[in-house]
């Protein structure tokens, strides 16, 4: 009978040993994710503020008044603004090709 008592008890105390574990383990999952959210929480407010201000730079750099100061209206301004430079290359290119080519013509022609 004394054999018997030993066994059991000691399987008992690994079973709570074990619980025990299992217990602190998940109080110590519980407690890494609401640092997570907060950090999470934090990481999200800086980056918005980080893409708020880069709006404000580029709102400053296309000289928009206050009324045009929404992020959609900065976006369609700035669309705006590349396609007018686009246009602008566009046109600087084809004017540069004439004048090397009537440059060369003048060249040919002295020569």
């Amino acid at each position: 009978m004394d054999t018997e008592n030993p066994a059991p008890i000691v399987e008992k105390d690994t079973t709570d040993a074990e619980t025990s574990l299992d217990s602190s383990h998940l109080g110590k999952k519980i407690q890494k994710k609401v640092p997570k959210r907060i950090h999470k929480a934090e990481r999200e407010k800086m980056k918005r503020e980080h893409l708020n201000e880069l709006f404000l730079g580029l709102a400053d750099a296309l000289e928009l008044s206050e009324q045009m100061n929404g992020k959609a209206s900065v976006l369609s301004e700035a669309a705006r603004f590349v396609k007018d430079m686009l246009s602008q290359i566009k046109h600087m290119r084809t004017e540069n090709t004439t004048l090397l080519s009537e440059s060369q013509y003048r060249g040919e022609k002295g020569a």
